[in-house]
């Protein structure tokens, strides 16, 4: 039960079955010292959200002590947020009618840049009084944080690396433009520790059940006689290709890659079905070369990726194989996975093989429970915890062969479906290369004079950005993420931000200078 009241000095106070949520003397002057001390070990930042916010004291402290952050505040209680003294710039509330989930409301208002400069603060008198609302948003928060650290990680990682690969994949793919959707079931089958345990349900499969093969896959279903009958690839990453080598000597397979994907050169003459995920640089290179794509929303694993283009060619469900999100003992795949040579070449007598898979799988990782042998990591939590939130919103089910003791919100079979026949379309005829290195040569001239505009697009505040500038950001945080974000901090801090600028400018031109000299001496 919720009680409001008057404070000594006439401000409103509240309890919460007989709980005290504020100071019964000065709430506002109780709010200002939490916030000062909660703010005084950290750097200026440029978002702060609050999470059990009640009648608003601490946003109005924060509009003093911080007058241009950006305030998201998390509300517990209806009653309390009815009630508050302040608004902040977005807020939610757990009981309030005709709004968005949680999770929604976080993805539609912070942004990835914006984690480098968040400061969350908890409220704990009310966050345990409403605990049982408190704990699942507390979890949706951190989940949200770990899934956005590890986007912007991947990107400071591989961002210029896409962009360099889907230049020369622009110019030398050989498109497959038509490909035959069906109303049939996809296998797809992942690279984890239980794939050997479901290969001879896959090689039974009826013969208009697709197979789908994600690359970490694709060496064991080849080593087992159980050819796919597709092969998807988004990894940017020089070590993705090692997985695809045996493509080589299987020339009828096709493939489905975004321009971004990492392909050796043997590989890009074959039938391949681009795929779009709605990137600034995809937009631009795929308008100009004139290849024919197929759209897909963004995911960060291929697994995700794989699912909405089963969708996106009219299957009915999918069924995963394989998709454990687990180490398994010391294995986090198969034996016969494509790294197994290379991590053999370097074993040593002091330092054999299960020494160097103990130190990759069980170093950095924990038990799921106390007397299993299956393993987590903070990644595979991530990539789980995307299903688990994600399933049910989906266009198509899915399940799993093989059980795993990783909930994935994703039901468990023990057979796949059956069905009737059905197959893939051919290859078009491929726009000439000679037109597509002309087009691509003309948008990078293009992409490196609007570096010119980069200080005045990070100098002007983020609501009054035009779309231009916007792109502009965009293609900066992608090319060099670190030097974005190293910008942004010395913007907000007045910390010699324009040497800032000017190293960040200098790096895009320098980047775009490269990729317009290898698509001069592309042949």
């Amino acid at each position: 039960m919720i009680r409001i009241m008057q404070a000594r000095n006439g401000q409103l106070t509240a309890q919460a079955d007989g709980r005290t949520l504020y100071s019964r003397y000065d709430p506002a002057a109780e709010a200002m010292r939490f916030v000062r001390r909660e703010l005084a070990s950290a750097q200026q930042c440029a978002s702060v959200m609050i999470l059990g916010e009640g009648l608003g004291y601490l946003t109005a402290a924060l509009r003093t002590l911080l007058p241009a952050a950006r305030i998201v505040a998390v509300h517990l209680h209806a009653e309390l947020f009815a009630r508050r003294i302040c608004d902040a710039d977005q807020q939610w509330c757990v009981a309030a009618s005709g709004q968005t989930t949680f999770e929604q409301f976080l993805e539609q208002q912070i942004a990835d840049e914006e984690i480098d400069g968040l400061q969350l603060i908890t409220w704990e008198p009310c966050t345990r009084a409403f605990a049982t609302q408190a704990e699942p948003i507390a979890a949706a928060v951190r989940n949200f944080l770990d899934q956005r650290s590890a986007s912007l990680a991947t990107e400071r990682c591989y961002g210029a690396r896409w962009i360099s690969n889907s230049v020369v994949n622009a110019i030398e793919l050989q498109p497959l433009p038509r490909i035959q959707g069906r109303n049939a079931p996809v296998a797809i089958a992942a690279g984890g520790p239980s794939l050997p345990e479901s290969l001879q349900l896959l090689k039974q499969r009826d013969r208009g059940v697709s197979l789908w093969a994600l690359p970490s896959a694709l060496p064991i279903l080849l080593h087992a006689g159980c050819p796919p009958d597709l092969v998807i690839t988004t990894d940017a990453g020089f070590y993705a290709t090692h997985h695809l080598r045996q493509l080589r000597t299987w020339p009828s397979i096709p493939l489905a890659a975004p321009l971004s994907a990492a392909l050796i050169s043997q590989l890009r003459r074959r039938p391949t079905l681009i795929l779009n995920q709605g990137s600034w640089f995809e937009h631009d290179l795929l308008s100009d070369s004139g290849l024919p794509w197929l759209a897909i929303p963004p995911h960060g694993t291929v697994a995700g990726s794989a699912w909405y283009l089963a969708a996106a060619l009219g299957a009915t469900e999918v069924v995963f194989a394989g998709l454990d999100l687990c180490i398994r003992d010391v294995r986090s795949h198969p034996r016969g996975h494509a790294f197994e040579p290379l991590l053999y070449s370097g074993e040593q007598r002091l330092r054999p093989l299960h020494h160097v898979l103990f130190e990759r799988n069980v170093a950095t990782s924990e038990r799921i429970a106390e007397a299993s042998i299956e393993r987590t990591s903070r990644a595979l939590r991530t990539y789980a915890s995307w299903f688990r939130g994600h399933a049910a919103a989906m266009p198509i089910p899915a399940s799993r062969l093989a059980p795993s003791p990783v909930d994935t919100a994703l039901a468990s079979c023990k057979r796949l479906p059956r069905c009737a026949d059905a197959g893939y379309a051919g290859p078009g005829t491929p726009v000439s290369a000679v037109d597509r290195r002309h087009a691509l040569h003309e948008r990078l001239c293009a992409w490196r004079r609007q570096t010119e505009e980069l200080n005045s697009a990070l100098c002007t505040a983020g609501t009054q950005r035009d779309q231009r500038q916007q792109r502009l950001l965009a293609m900066a945080r992608t090319v060099d993420t670190a030097g974005y974000l190293q910008a942004l901090r010395a913007l907000r801090n007045n910390d010699q931000p324009d040497k800032r600028v000017q190293r960040l400018q200098r790096r895009l031109q320098q980047f775009f200078d490269h990729l317009r000299r290898r698509v001069e001496q592309a042949t």
